[in-house]
């Protein structure tokens, strides 16, 4: 193999683990942007405050649904658990805090 081709392999290995090493730091900077800029807690029509959806991670977690941090962010993990929650208890299955969901966790909106 030519120095050319030796030297190209090299290069492009190299721009390809330095891809792998950046990447996943760009995602997570990328959702952690998302996740916790303007609008966050804004989901499906209804904006909940981080105090309320701290009230709901609470009451998820001592349900056995919810792990994460108790935070007050609508995040994945949240909507998840609420998710995984309605199935549990025979509600709409959509991961959305709907009125029902909400009175079954024992808050009351407003």
């Amino acid at each position: 193999m030519s120095i050319h081709k030796r030297f190209m392999h090299a290069a492009l290995a190299m721009t390809f683990a330095g891809a792998l090493t950046i990447f996943p730091a760009v995602a997570a900077a990328k959702t952690n942007q998302s996740s916790y800029s303007h609008g966050h807690n804004y989901s499906h029509g209804m904006y909940f405050s981080n105090h309320e959806v701290r009230m709901v991670q609470r009451n998820l977690r001592a349900d056995g649904f919810y792990h994460g941090k108790i935070d007050g962010f609508m995040g994945p993990q949240t909507r998840s658990a609420i998710y995984h929650y309605q199935r549990a208890n025979n509600l709409k299955a959509n991961g959305r805090l709907d009125n029902q969901t909400r009175s079954k966790l024992g808050l009351k909106r407003g």
